[in-house]
């Protein structure tokens, strides 16, 4: 049509050509709407915006169709450049390069567990990309969450198409499967886990699992399950420590400019639960600055963050360690005396 559309003068036949054109628009139309039956994140392929492909179109519903167009492939935006490592999580770093260096060799499967917001699904669909990338050839990297196994499962048993179900599974060369925890209780999602877990594994092709848990801890799991996720690694993921709030607390205000050293201390001493929670501070002192129109300081943390002025610090190990457990609780303790005018002295109760 483009073509088309840039000749001085148009062609005896452009009547026909227009009619060309319509006509493939509407079978490439017909081919999506087709293809999101099988999976819906199959419908927004280039593909299908092109009709000088049609041909490829109609081979690739087919395909769709017969069952051998795996899952859904990891997301492009999580890149494992960008995750940072330090002893919080290193243990799962590494297991993952591992798997990314010799997938189905070591580690298989690799188990990820820890609790929300430390990177896990980071981390998964890193790990997705990097083996897509890194593979010989084209690589068919399946990565999904549970819930979207469990919800594609009991669409192919109503509408009778299990089979494909289970062959779009078998047509990709890795699956990673993320929030695993979810498919507990439900006895005839994990019996079909059960069986693309063995025929993954037997093939020697790489699953990498991922739960806010560890696979022991998970309610309501069926024993051979269990025993098939502890048969790799398993390897877990903490609340970020210091080294990694530092880290991140320098990547993620880099945007704003050179950021004062003092400033960064005082952010990573501050104990946060999950890498959001961190995200959550960062964006917090961000709309801070745009709102005073000047830039993120010491002072103006301390004051965004501690509106009462106490610190919220953890209390020095030692003193915890020589604390006398018969007489003393951790209400009783005083942790910073700030002048000898300010001392209190609590009553024993």
């Amino acid at each position: 049509l483009e073509r088309l559309m840039a000749e001085a003068i148009a062609p005896p036949n452009y009547e026909s050509v227009l009619r060309g054109f319509g006509h493939a628009v509407e079978q490439l139309r017909a081919f999506e709407a087709k293809v999101t039956t099988v999976d819906p994140s199959l419908g927004g392929d280039e593909l299908f915006r092109d009709p000088e492909r049609l041909g490829e179109a109609a081979a690739f519903v087919e395909r769709a169709l017969a069952g051998s167009v795996p899952p859904q492939g990891p997301q492009p935006a999580f890149e494992r450049r960008t995750f940072q490592e330090s002893p919080s999580n290193q243990m799962a770093v590494r297991a993952a390069d591992a798997v990314i260096a010799e997938p189905g060799q070591r580690y298989n499967p690799l188990f990820i567990a820890g609790p929300s917001g430390t990177g896990k699904t980071h981390l998964l669909n890193a790990i997705g990309n990097e083996l897509a990338r890194r593979g010989p050839g084209k690589v068919r990297v399946a990565c999904v969450g549970a819930q979207l196994f469990i919800d594609e499962l009991i669409a192919a048993l109503q509408e009778g198409q299990i089979e494909r179900f289970r062959a779009r599974y078998r047509a990709a060369d890795a699956l990673l499967i993320d929030d695993v925890q979810f498919v507990a209780g439900k006895e005839r999602t994990q019996e079909e886990l059960f069986h693309v877990f063995n025929q993954f594994h037997s093939a020697g092709k790489q699953l990498v699992l991922v739960s806010d848990v560890p696979p022991k801890a998970i309610e309501g799991l069926e024993d051979r399950l269990r025993s098939r996720f502890e048969g790799g690694l398993v390897a877990e993921l903490e609340a970020p420590d210091r080294a990694l709030r530092e880290k991140l607390f320098a990547r993620y205000l880099a945007d704003a400019g050179e950021v004062d050293p003092a400033l960064l201390q005082y952010l990573a001493e501050r104990r946060v639960s999950s890498v959001r929670e961190l995200i959550g501070v960062v964006h917090r002192l961000q709309a801070l600055a745009e709102s005073t129109g000047e830039p993120i300081s010491l002072a103006s943390a301390r004051q965004e963050l501690e509106p009462t002025g106490a610190a919220v610090l953890a209390p020095p190990a030692t003193v915890r360690q020589a604390a006398d457990v018969f007489f003393l609780d951790d209400e009783k303790i005083v942790w910073e005396w700030p002048e000898v005018s300010g001392r209190l002295v609590e009553e024993l109760r």
